[in-house]
């Protein structure tokens, strides 16, 4: 979608808890080059950042290797170690 030469991305969720759930999450992990940032949301319809990229043409191994790497990428986990002695 296209409005005043911005792309956004309009996306219509089953209900406005999913749409909710989404926005969250997406502001959780902020506006970058892989995420889109939330421009609105209202009941289960919400408007993001568009990012220009390409369609998914397979799933292969590559494929899954690299979306590995972006969920490691996306939500870094903090190493903690606990003594059980």
């Amino acid at each position: 979608m296209e409005i005043n030469g911005t792309r956004f991305k309009r996306l219509i969720q089953p209900d406005s808890r999913t749409a909710e759930s989404i926005e969250t999450t997406l502001n959780r992990l902020g506006e970058t080059n892989r995420v889109p940032g939330v421009v609105i949301r209202y009941e289960r319809e919400l408007w993001v950042d568009f990012i220009k990229g390409t369609a998914i043409a397979s799933v292969d191994s590559a494929f899954v290797k690299n979306m590995a790497g972006f969920g490691g990428g996306a939500c870094p986990r903090k190493s903690e170690s606990a003594d059980i002695g």
